[in-house]
């Protein structure tokens, strides 16, 4: 279910800037929500509610070479 969460959260993301994503929790659990109920449907698991509290950043550093 992890790798379903990092996938909508990350596409969710992608085109807002970090002002945006902060504004937009309520918007990207309701998109997450709807992306986890079609997707555990199939495994016999509903979906009530997804919650985002808290958007963290993490530093990526560039790759050495």
């Amino acid at each position: 279910m992890r790798a379903y969460v990092c996938d909508v959260i990350r596409s969710s993301l992608c085109n807002l800037t970090l002002d945006e994503a902060f504004e937009s929790k309520e918007d990207i659990a309701n998109e997450l929500k709807k992306h986890l109920s079609e997707v555990m449907t199939g495994y016999g698991i509903s979906i009530v509610t997804a919650l985002v509290t808290d958007l963290s950043l993490i530093h990526i550093s560039e790759p050495t070479r």
